[in-house]
């Protein structure tokens, strides 16, 4: 089921969509994560689409909840049966596990993505903690054009992309990692459009790193949703000296490696 509410009938009907797709091993952050979105009042400014296998408990006519059936057995597979349901052209993307920060702004996060969308682009990305490109072309104010093809270039965190070419790259059998891989060898660069927003967007910590809570990224979470999180969850806490490894590695590979890792 599908609700789709007046106050949608007000937004631009370029604007792009979001789209929370949640995995049954991330129930309790899917929830976390929806009621952030709501807390920030991306409702009011994007359309949200929540897709799950089951249900989130989920009271708000605000949404467009898909319900994703059992013989939707990979994630590709549960992606695409989500895609065949959005009526936007763009749709952002939000992983499961990423927690938003107080200083996302719906409000200039969707001009600035309005202003993208004027370049018929097949993907968007905001400048933030996990993505930086360094080979692009000024076009306007905080605007650029990707002049090479990063290796990173199809993460899945946080980008907005025009739905027919997600369609045409991702295929049934993806799991998100290997989709992160291998679907930059599924299009031809010189023929897409992808645009880099230079501003800061989406600020988010993740909350999960190989199926273990990092406790640096749930002490961000707001303290009345931290303790019912956290009763609901039954993933154990990465260990203490393993996490500050992980962060350690993080750190080094934001300033060394990632902004010059093209192909």
């Amino acid at each position: 089921m599908m609700p789709i509410i007046n106050l949608f009938q007000t937004m631009k009907s370029d604007s792009p969509a979001i789209l929370l797709l949640v995995s049954e091993d991330f129930i309790a952050e899917g929830r976390l994560i929806l009621k952030r979105l709501i807390s920030l009042r991306f409702n009011l400014y994007f359309r949200l689409y929540v897709a799950c296998k089951s249900s989130l408990c989920l009271d708000s006519t605000s949404l467009c909840q898909i319900e994703i059936p059992n013989v939707c057995s990979t994630w590709a597979k549960e992606l695409i049966y989500c895609l065949d349901r959005i009526e936007e052209e763009y749709v952002i993307y939000l992983l499961d596990d990423f927690y938003l920060l107080d200083d996302n702004t719906p409000s200039y996060l969707l001009n600035t993505l309005l202003k993208a969308i004027s370049y018929n682009p097949d993907l968007i990305r905001f400048k933030n903690s996990f993505s930086e490109r360094t080979r692009i072309q000024y076009l306007e104010d905080q605007i650029s054009r990707e002049t090479a093809l990063h290796k990173y270039s199809m993460s899945l965190v946080f980008p907005c992309f025009k739905v027919k070419f997600l369609q045409s790259i991702v295929h049934d059998d993806d799991s998100p990692w290997k989709f992160e891989r291998s679907a930059s060898q599924r299009f031809l660069f010189s023929s897409s459009i992808f645009i880099y927003i230079t501003e800061q967007g989406f600020s988010s910590v993740n909350l999960v790193v190989k199926g273990r809570l990092l406790r640096t990224s749930v002490a961000k979470i707001k303290s009345d949703d931290r303790l019912s999180y956290l009763f609901s969850n039954n993933k154990s806490f990465m260990p203490f000296l393993v996490e500050v490894f992980y962060h350690l590695k993080l750190f080094l590979s934001r300033r060394l490696y990632l902004p010059h890792a093209y192909k």
